[in-house]
């Protein structure tokens, strides 16, 4: 087993010889940030997601084990090795995905029950999905291993078609690497008002499963995804944020002292 110097598991060297068409079917996708994962996939071949801060590890599945997704990377010279660009091989490994990785999209509230009482998911089909957003309601979007899930959003046509279907652009929220949410754009909560949500969100996760603290959209009229928010004011967001979090860390622990010294009064 290769490894690369950050440990990423990568392509063996005799894979060299191994011939495109035999593999093809195996391509698929993460979804990462570009920024927080540099380091990570440096030496991998990726697709920068345009318009985001995204960008797309294209790497060969090797199976599932225990809701665990198994992938060697693939270092760039491969492309001339196959005789391929990087768009073929991008392309070929986004058709790949709804079938290595079945999507799961489902209304929060019904995700929660079903966890809570242990029911499985309900399969479902990219091609024939017919899901229509209620106003103000959050979705779940993964697939069957809940891991990498995020990556569902590039599934091809999907966006598009749940767009469609209700005339509305939608709202992603980067939950994290393994899953996003999305809620109908009803004009009235703004992209920063989502974007607070998503910060404070991932002030809860271990940073390697943090995805964005940007909000994305997709916009059913001009057929494309892109972000919404803005980088430098992300940042200053991130900052008010963190400063609210630490006076109310502050004023808890002087409540809690207060109350302590009130109780050895009485006592």
């Amino acid at each position: 087993m290769e490894k690369s110097a950050n440990g990423e598991k990568m392509l063996p060297a005799d894979y060299d010889k191994l011939d495109y068409e035999e593999i093809k079917d195996r391509l698929c996708i993460t979804l990462h940030s570009k920024e927080q994962r540099i380091e990570q996939l440096k030496g991998n071949l990726s697709m920068d997601i345009e318009g985001t801060d995204l960008t797309a590890a294209i790497r060969i599945f090797t199976g599932k084990k225990d809701n665990e997704n198994g992938y060697f990377g693939i270092e760039p010279r491969y492309l001339e090795t196959w005789g391929k660009t990087l768009e073929e091989v991008y392309q070929q490994a986004l058709q790949n995905m709804p079938r290595l990785f079945p999507l799961r999209i489902m209304e929060m509230d019904e995700m929660i029950g079903r966890l809570i009482f242990g029911l499985d998911d309900v399969e479902q089909d990219s091609e024939s999905l017919e899901i229509e957003f209620e106003p103000y309601k959050m979705y779940v979007l993964s697939n069957d291993t809940k891991t990498d899930g995020a990556a569902a959003i590039l599934y091809p046509g999907l966006l598009e078609k749940l767009a469609s279907n209700m005339q509305s652009n939608i709202f992603i929220l980067p939950s994290s690497e393994h899953e996003t949410l999305l809620t109908k754009d009803t004009g009235e909560i703004s992209a920063r008002d989502w974007q607070s949500v998503v910060i404070q969100a991932n002030q809860q996760l271990f940073s390697q499963d943090i995805l964005s603290d940007e909000v994305y959209c997709y916009d059913y009229q001009e057929h494309m995804l892109k972000m919404v928010t803005d980088p430098e004011q992300t940042k200053e967001l991130r900052a008010q944020l963190q400063q609210m979090c630490c006076c109310v860390d502050a004023t808890g622990a002087n409540t809690q002292e207060y109350e302590e010294e009130d109780y050895g009064e009485e006592q």
